[in-house]
């Protein structure tokens, strides 16, 4: 019977091998992770165009980030707390909270929706997805007219 040598090679080859296998699969479950948050939000979002709105993106006094905003509940709480911190408004006197994405600008619209026979001052709102940070936040004079009345 031959006798089998193991020597600290051997040890140090299987080693490296194995963290290279270890480490190949953490990466395609990060990657994994990120396309699924993507998918997520693509199917449950409207979108719009950013640069249909670089005209209410200016300095705002909002110097917060408020982290990777990967979901429409995440942008719906920042809409509501810089709502209510700037123009004492609760998200509670609207109707619903309307949410769209821009998927090439990775950026987030939020704009409150009014009932029919209504006009008032809506607030907007656009956040940076990838550090949450207020690009733009105003409120504009809208009406929702019935039958185009």
């Amino acid at each position: 019977m031959k006798k089998i040598n193991f020597n600290g090679r051997f040890f140090i080859i299987g080693g490296v091998i194995v963290l290279l296998v270890c480490l190949g699969g953490l990466k395609l479950a990060a990657v994994g992770k990120e396309n699924s948050k993507r998918n997520f939000v693509k199917e449950d979002i409207e979108e719009f165009k950013l640069s249909d709105y670089y005209i209410y993106i200016r300095e705002t006094n909002i110097d917060e980030n408020f982290g990777e905003v990967t979901d429409s509940d995440k942008a719906r709480k920042i809409a509501e707390d810089v709502w209510r911190e700037n123009y004492g408004i609760e998200s509670k006197d609207y109707e619903n909270l309307l949410i769209y994405y821009d998927f090439d600008e990775d950026a987030w619209l939020v704009k409150a929706d009014i009932p029919e026979n209504r006009v008032e001052k809506v607030p907007h709102i656009l956040i940076d997805s990838r550090k949450g940070k207020v690009l733009g936040v105003w409120r504009e004079m809208t009406t929702a007219v019935v039958n185009g009345l």
